[in-house]
């Protein structure tokens, strides 16, 4: 066997496991059944992925114009699969703004037990300059820039800001500058539409369109937030919104290693089953879950083990091909396909700044325009709130001695000791849950 054929059978074993894999875990989701109730075509997307692998003997086959019909097909399912992330997104978003805003007005007045006085004395007894220091040991002990992203933006939602507008405007513009994209502006104009929703949920395009009934509920929880059963509605919203993003990311990701088993010509149903002594089997144990009751429940509890057992198998020489010097370039198309992922709709590649055409840096000023003027109209508490979130979701640019004097300032002259107080400990919880 040649090294390139020895990739393409890797390739292909994987990306088979990997489109297993991913099947059984959509359906093994708890709102997968109720996707017809809750967004049509969300429904009609899943509906029509399951008829492509009950057909998959014939879809994969050497006619050429099966497979590209079919490629063509999904390619349509990802573009409709990445709105509906994104609304998805937009509406987390904004329940997570929702629930911290109550939180920090529920502790704006003091309990019957509790006064003004006892808060500011609890807060004269923690000791903040460990705190700054802890939150930064935290964050710049690892020397990755994406693990120090990651846990600066644990922190960073609840770091009280305390920078003027024009400062924090100007954070913005160097920390944006390090975001890699394409020198063109519709590249630029795709990036703020993102950053755009990220500072505001309700920015997003498609926001209210795609699962309706989220956006209905999400707006009269705005309007109950003294309700008794406030947190607990919060609660069951934000577990129906993670299950469908979970839901919509193993769709997405079941396109990706699906269209590595439609890349090849040569390469049919009866080549990839062979190319394991499990991959026949799983595929009809899968088609019986799909079109069977009888013993649906005993395969989803016991089948995903067995697959992942394979995949981590599997995986091992998948890697190991990986990091080889010599790919070809079948194997590096197999590669992008099966990384393909709806979450890198809101990552960022990071780079050193590159100087843009005017034009490009014309949309990006007129962004930070228009986020300006938002700031000046909003009240100070959601401001406030607003500009710590999106503060924390775009790239973390902070030298630790700036960070360590950032969080000196957030907590330094408390005009409102229970918030001061509440965020100190979200902060301290989040550190010993992390360390």
């Amino acid at each position: 066997m040649s090294y390139n054929t020895e990739q393409l059978t890797v390739g292909i074993s994987y990306s088979y496991i990997n489109y297993i894999h991913e099947y059984l875990t959509v359906l093994n989701n708890s709102l997968y059944s109720s996707t017809e109730y809750l967004d049509a075509e969300t429904f009609a997307i899943a509906e029509g992925l399951k008829d492509i692998f009950l057909s998959l003997p014939d879809t994969i086959t050497q006619n050429l114009e099966i497979k590209e019909a079919c490629a063509t097909r999904i390619i349509g399912f990802r573009t409709i699969l990445e709105k509906k992330y994104r609304t998805l997104h937009a509406y987390q978003r904004e329940l997570h703004h929702l629930i911290t805003s109550s939180n920090m007005s529920n502790t704006l007045s003091p309990s019957p037990t509790q006064s003004i006085d006892d808060m500011k004395n609890e807060l004269a007894s923690i000791d903040f300059d460990l705190l700054a220091s802890d939150c930064a040991t935290f964050v710049f002990e690892k020397p990755e820039i994406n693990s120090r992203q990651e846990r600066a933006a644990l922190l960073l939602p609840y770091i009280p800001i305390k920078i003027t507008k024009e400062n924090y405007l100007q954070y913005l513009e160097k920390s944006i500058q390090q975001i890699a994209i394409e020198n063109a502006p519709q590249n630029a104009v795709a990036l703020v539409s993102i950053l755009e929703q990220l500072f505001d949920g309700h920015l997003c395009p498609d926001y209210g369109t795609h699962f309706k009934d989220l956006a209905t509920t999400l707006y009269e929880l705005t309007l109950n937030t003294d309700s008794p059963d406030f947190y607990e509605n919060t609660e069951l919203l934000g577990e129906t919104i993670d299950s469908l993003l979970k839901i919509v990311h193993g769709l997405y990701k079941m396109i990706g290693a699906l269209a590595n088993l439609l890349l090849f010509d040569d390469v049919d149903f009866e080549t990839i089953t062979n190319l394991h002594m499990s991959f026949s089997d799983l595929y009809y144990s899968v088609k019986n879950i799909i079109t069977s009751d009888e013993d649906r429940e005993l395969f989803l509890s016991t089948l995903p083990g067995i697959v992942l057992g394979i995949k981590d198998n599997l995986q091992i020489s998948y890697e190991k091909i990986c990091h080889s010097n010599h790919l070809s370039p079948s194997f590096t198309l197999i590669q992008t396909y099966l990384s393909i992922n709806v979450d890198d709709i809101f990552s960022f590649n990071i780079q050193k700044h590159t100087h843009y055409d005017p034009e490009v840096t014309l949309v990006f000023d007129d962004f930070r325009a228009r986020l300006k003027d938002r700031l000046v109209k909003l009240s100070n508490s959601e401001r406030k709130l607003r500009m710590q979130y999106f503060i924390s979701a775009i790239p973390f640019v902070m030298s630790d001695k700036t960070f360590y004097t950032y969080i000196k300032q957030a907590f330094g002259g408390f005009s409102t000791p229970s918030q001061s107080l509440i965020a100190a400990m979200y902060v301290s919880q989040l550190l010993e849950e992390n360390l």
